[in-house]
């Protein structure tokens, strides 16, 4: 694995990881926060200790999955951030350590991942992301080949008490046979980069959505 790598844009295509438990209509507006987020200093979108930010993926693949990140440590080139992601019953844990930018949030790069038991913290080995993969792999949504039909345009999206301005990032996928449009938020202003995401099909159903369900800081 290389420092920085990120998992391949098949994976995060809509942010890697939601579909709803039934198809809904499209159109309404992603859920918005649970709670205030606090004030990015400046609106640079950086990262401090105790940020947090909890995703749900939702979709008819993958049911309900939560994902919660803490950035637990930090120096001048990188983030650590400690993941939960519970799925039902389910729970998995690990830690992310991987370049402070706002790219590397984007795209989730990462340069080290990170289990903790009695024995202590173990590095695990990630060869080209296939560990990463497989630890979001509740939330992957695996489109058919590559997208197509790319553009990007300005966009506002509610997170917390906000609209904050974001470039929505739109492409045409094929699902199990199914043209699909998938939507992206990329959100400069928002610490954590990603803003609400969905894929919905030619109808108008949504079969993937993600929503920021609360961020904030300690």
């Amino acid at each position: 694995m290389k420092d920085g790598d990120a998992l391949p844009a098949v994976v995060f295509a809509a942010f890697v990881l939601s579909v709803l438990p039934a198809l809904t209509a499209c159109g309404a507006e992603p859920n918005q926060v649970a709670a205030p987020l606090v004030p990015v200093p400046g609106g640079s979108g950086s990262l401090q200790i105790g940020d947090y930010v909890v995703y749900r993926f939702t979709g008819a693949e993958i049911g309900s999955v939560t994902l919660r990140e803490e950035v637990v440590a930090q120096d001048a080139a990188h983030v650590t951030i400690a993941l939960h992601a519970e799925r039902g019953d389910a729970r998995r844990d690990w830690i992310q350590v991987g370049p402070s930018s706002a790219d590397a949030r984007w795209s989730n790069a990462v340069d080290a991942i990170y289990v903790t038991g009695d024995g202590g913290r173990r590095e695990l080995p990630n060869p080209d992301n296939v560990t990463l993969g497989r630890l979001y792999d509740w939330m992957l949504v695996n489109a058919d080949g590559e997208a197509t039909s790319r553009e990007s345009a300005a966009c506002e999206r509610q997170i917390g008490s906000a609209r904050v301005a974001c470039t929505c990032e739109r492409a045409t996928l094929t699902l199990r046979g199914r043209s699909v449009r998938s939507e992206e938020t990329r959100c400069p202003g928002f610490a954590w980069q990603r803003g609400p995401a969905r894929w919905s099909t030619d109808d108008g159903k949504v079969v993937w959505q993600v929503d920021v369900v609360e961020a904030g800081r300690h």
